[in-house]
C-alpha cells in the first residue's frame, strides 16, 4: 500500500454528532487541541495541551513501523483532511466500494480495552453534504495492512450520516483505523476516538449507561448495558453494537418480548442488538410476534429484516431461518456453551428504513 500525505489537527470545541440518535449527541465534550507534531510522531493524550508546530506529517501509511499519529487515549474532534491523499483502499472491510481518498491512524490497545470511534463530516467543508464516509479497523501488529484482517467497520448510512462502532479488543497490539468515503475525492472529517471506563460514574459517548457501580439489576448492569425489563420492554437507542446492546432481563418463564424499530436519520440502517445470558447447555429461540402478541403466521411481517444470533466474540452462531409453514423469520439454536449471547436485528440493503418489529426471545435450559 503506497504512502500518502496526512494532514491532521484538532478542532476547538465540541460540534456534536449530527446523525442518528440523541443518545449519541449528549455526551460529547471538548477535547484538547493538537496543532502540531514533533519529529514525526504524536501520542494523542486525553485532552492535553496544544503542541506547538505545524501539522504536515508526510509519508504516512497503513502499517508503518513508526506511525506518525498514534491514539493511546480518548481524543475528540480530530480534524482529518483527506483532500491531498490518495485512494489506496477501495472497500471498507468488504462492504460497498469506497472510491474516496483514505487516511489511517494507529491505535495501541490492550486486550479487553473498549474503544468507540465516531466519524462525521466537517460542517465547515462546503462539500460535506455530498460525502458518504466510511470507518473501519484493521488488526496489524506486524505492520501488514491486509483487508482480511479487518475486524470492525461502519458503512451503513446511505447519505452523509455519521459512521460509528464500538469494539472490545480481543488482542493487545497495534490496530489501524481507516477513514474512507464512498464518493471519489477527499474531504474533511471529524473523528472521536473514545476509551470509556465502565463503572466510573461518567456516562461517556459509547456507553449505554454508567451508574458508578458494576452491579446488575439496577437498570445499568456490570457491563454498562441498559437493562430492559417487563416494565421497560422497548429498545433503547443507541444499541447497534455489543458494547451498547440492550440487556434482556428474562421473566420467570425465561422469556422476554421486546419492541423495536430499525433505521435512523440520514438513511442510516444501524442494526439493533440485544444481549441475553444463556446457561450452559441452553438454547435460544426467537419468534416474531404480531401486534396482538401471537406468533407470526405471515412471512410479510418479517420480509423487511433479518435475525442473527451471535456469541460473546460477536461472530454468527445461528443465522435466522424461515419457518417453512409460515415463511416467518425465526431463530432456533442448537445447544450452546453458557455465557452472553446477542440477538441482532438487521436491515437488508434493499429495504428502506424504518422497519418496526416485535420479538419474543426464549431461553431453554
Amino acid at each position: 500500500m503506497r504512502a500518502w500525505l496526512l494532514t491532521i489537527a484538532l478542532a476547538l470545541g465540541s460540534t456534536g454528532c449530527f446523525v442518528f440518535s440523541q443518545e449519541h449527541l449528549d455526551m460529547l465534550k471538548d477535547g484538547g487541541a493538537i496543532t502540531g507534531v514533533d519529529a514525526g510522531h504524536v501520542d494523542m493524550p486525553d485532552g492535553g495541551p496544544p503542541i506547538d508546530a505545524n501539522v504536515t506529517p508526510t509519508d504516512d501509511e497503513c502499517g508503518s513501523s513508526s506511525p506518525l499519529i498514534t491514539l493511546v487515549h480518548t481524543q475528540r474532534n480530530i480534524l482529518i483532511d483527506t483532500r491531498p491523499l490518495g485512494n489506496n483502499v477501495t472497500s471498507s472491510c468488504g462492504g460497498a466500494p469506497t472510491l474516496g481518498n483514505d487516511a489511517f491512524l494507529a491505535v495501541d490497545v490492550q486486550a479487553g480495552e473498549y474503544w468507540h470511534f465516531h466519524l462525521r463530516n466537517d460542517p465547515s467543508d462546503p462539500a460535506s453534504s455530498s460525502r458518504q464516509p466510511a470507518l473501519y479497523l484493521l488488526y496489524a501488529p506486524t505492520g501488514s495492512c491486509d483487508e482480511r484482517d479487518c475486524r470492525f467497520n461502519s458503512d451503513v448510512c446511505g447519505g452523509s450520516g455519521d459512521e460509528h462502532f464500538g469494539f472490545v479488543a480481543d488482542t493487545s497490539g497495534r490496530w489501524y483505523l481507516g477513514i474512507d468515503d464512498r464518493m471519489p475525492g477527499g474531504s474533511r472529517y471529524l473523528l472521536d476516538a473514545i476509551h470509556p471506563v465502565c463503572g466510573d460514574g461518567t456516562r461517556d459517548h459509547g456507553e449505554a449507561c454508567d451508574d458508578n457501580n458494576l452491579d446488575d439489576g439496577d437498570g445499568c448492569n456490570r457491563r454498562c448495558l441498559r437493562e430492559l425489563t417487563a416494565e421497560t420492554p422497548s429498545e433503547m437507542e443507541a444499541n447497534d453494537n455489543p458494547t451498547e446492546a440492550n440487556f434482556l432481563v428474562l421473566d420467570t418463564a425465561m422469556q422476554f418480548t421486546v419492541d423495536g424499530a430499525i433505521g435512523g436519520n440520514g438513511a442510516c440502517r444501524y442494526p439493533d442488538t440485544f444481549a441475553v445470558n444463556v446457561p450452559p447447555g441452553g438454547r435460544v429461540n426467537v419468534d416474531v410476534l404480531k401486534p396482538d402478541g401471537n406468533v407470526c403466521d405471515d412471512g410479510m411481517l418479517t420480509h423487511g429484516y433479518q435475525l442473527a444470533l451471535k456469541n460473546a466474540a460477536f461472530t454468527d452462531v445461528v443465522s435466522g431461518t424461515v419457518d417453512p409453514t409460515t415463511t416467518c423469520a425465526q431463530i432456533r439454536s442448537t445447544v450452546l456453551t453458557g455465557g452472553l449471547y446477542y440477538v441482532q436485528v438487521r436491515l437488508p440493503a434493499e429495504i428502506e428504513p424504518p422497519v418496526v418489529y416485535r420479538l419474543r426471545v426464549s431461553v431453554t435450559p
